[in-house]
């Protein structure tokens, strides 16, 4: 579970689109109040829920029975606040009685095909994307968007394979003569904080005799429940407390220290969104979603309007000078700009309208050429790939299909993440690997020790996918002894790029499934 929906809450601007179908984005004033204040109560309930099963835990560690028995009481009391919890223990009773349409219902008003992992695209183009896990928190959902970078962070090797050598986009000749030397490349970009929660959708029971919310707030067709999905933001009342100004000149000063605390430390604001989906209509509805917020512009001019509402600095006199004022120093308002680009970097948020696709996690594990891959792109950074087995008629020449071809069992690798040149949802790579394909790999190094190598072909692309072509590569199977120069990859592609040296990638295998994420909250804070 955990917090975040604690902070103070922003209604977005007038006149703010919605997606075709989302009803109405934004809740009125007074129903948004209300959402507001149900959020900042489950944060406190929460909060002590959490203290009273901690002192239930020393009760019982203590053997006083009778206080932990208590304290149990009350602690079911304050789960009782949880419709969601309430909502999924009746889906399980349903479930178990085969009761299989009131299970249906019951999870499609909670939310439940919400649960899982997604890939999400910013409609106005994005090539990179991101990945976004759901999970139920104490009256709500929770999403939690991170990049490959952070899973392959997150993965029990030692030392991650984005750190190593072998985990960069390399030559041959360099991977095998110096393993232990990193190439000079320059930063990836995108999100450098790891982990962060960026939107929640909120559940609560429906008031009696109140009006159920629009379909593009979430409302089902049973359980007396209603939904409100929210983005997350840096409060920006709380980031002034980062800035400082010198008495004796009218510069206005950014105390690095005190604002890096603030902004890990401050506290996140709600936003209204609006989430279009259609889980009750079966087939694709459950597998796809768009969550509209307001533009980084917008956020942008808002936050920076909020901020200088609240600066004083000291004019050539010595006093202070409050905002508005006519004339805000140069220095000031670049101070301030700096202070929200700052924020944005330390706080990755949704903008705009994104649309989410779920991640099919039902995959055969015993298949070494299925399942989720992290690779190492160089510049790129790391970025997440999903194999798969389809039957296909490449043309001879491996350029493109060809109808009078025979079929072939064929390995297909689709970015689910990707960058400029080749963004995500493309291929990225794929191999003949029926038996005829299989190929001699004499040609590589014995320190790699190759099993199985196939003939492919890479997709290559200048910025913004433009003139895309496929170039000659290898699919490479490596032995799990072949550590530590493979660090822990199971598969790796070669790119034979004409006039240049290959390149080899190596692939190390995701488990989404069992991997837990940690988005560095702090726990939710307890009653004043």
């Amino acid at each position: 579970g955990g917090g975040g929906g604690g902070g103070s809450a922003t209604a977005p601007p007038p006149g703010t689109a919605s997606p075709p179908g989302a009803g109405d984005s934004h809740p009125p004033p007074g129903a948004w109040a209300e959402w507001v204040e149900h959020a900042r109560a489950l944060k406190l309930a929460e909060a002590e829920c959490a203290g009273l099963a901690a002192e239930m835990a020393g009760a019982a560690a203590a053997e006083d029975y009778a206080r932990a028995a208590e304290l149990r009481e009350a602690v079911r009391a304050l789960e009782g606040r949880d419709a969601l919890a309430r909502v999924r223990e009746e889906l399980a009773g349903a479930v178990e009685r085969e009761d299989f349409g009131a299970a249906a219902a019951l999870r499609d008003a909670s939310g439940g095909p919400l649960e899982g992992w997604w890939v999400g695209k910013g409609l106005e183009g994005d090539p990179v994307g991101h990945l976004l896990h759901v999970e139920a928190g104490f009256g709500r959902w929770v999403g939690t968007a991170c990049t490959a970078r952070d899973l392959a962070a997150q993965q029990s090797l030692e030392p991650p394979p984005l750190k190593g050598a072998a985990g960069t986009v390399r030559s041959l000749e360099e991977a095998v003569a110096s393993p232990d030397e990193l190439l000079d490349l320059p930063p990836p970009g995108g999100w450098e904080v790891g982990p962060a929660r960026v939107m929640e959708v909120l559940v609560r029971d429906q008031p009696p005799g109140g009006a159920r919310a629009p379909p593009g707030a979430g409302a089902g067709p049973a359980g007396g429940l209603e939904l409100q999905a929210v983005t997350l933001h840096p409060d920006s009342t709380a980031l002034v407390s980062g800035l400082g100004a010198e008495p004796e000149d009218p510069a206005f000063a950014v105390a690095s220290d005190n604002l890096i605390d603030s902004m890990m430390g401050a506290p996140m604001e709600l936003e209204a969104a609006a989430l279009e989906w259609s889980p009750g209509s079966g087939g694709g509805g459950r597998d796809e979603f768009v969550l509209t917020t307001r533009s980084c512009d917008e956020r942008d001019a808002q936050m920076m309007q909020d901020v200088s509402q609240q600066v004083v600095f000291s004019d050539k006199a010595g006093g202070d000078v409050a905002w508005p004022t006519r004339s805000i120093p140069d220095n000031v308002a670049e101070s301030i700009r700096d202070l929200v680009s700052t924020s944005q970097e330390m706080h990755p948020q949704l903008a705009g309208a994104t649309r989410y696709q779920r991640l099919d996690l039902d995959l055969p594990s015993t298949d070494p050429f299925t399942g989720y891959f992290v690779g190492n792109f160089g510049k790129h950074g790391p970025e997440l790939l999903r194999l798969r087995r389809e039957w296909q008629r490449l043309s001879a020449d491996g350029d493109g299909l060809d109808a009078e071809a025979p079929l072939e069992e064929v390995v297909v690798a689709e970015k689910v993440t990707g960058d400029r040149n080749v963004p995500a949802g493309t291929v990225s790579f794929r191999a003949r690997v029926g038996r005829q394909h299989r190929l001699d790999s004499s040609m590589y190094p014995d320190d790699l020790m190759i099993t199985g190598r196939y003939k492919g072909e890479g997709r290559v692309a200048k910025a913004d996918y433009q003139e895309p072509k496929w170039v000659e590569g290898d699919l490479l199977v490596f032995n799990k002894r072949a550590d530590p120069l493979m660090m822990g990859a199971e598969l790796g592609f070669v790119w034979s790029v004409p006039g240049r040296r290959r390149y080899l990638i190596l692939l190390n295998r995701v488990d989404l499934a069992s991997l837990k994420l940690d988005d560095g909250a702090p726990p939710p804070a307890g009653p004043a």
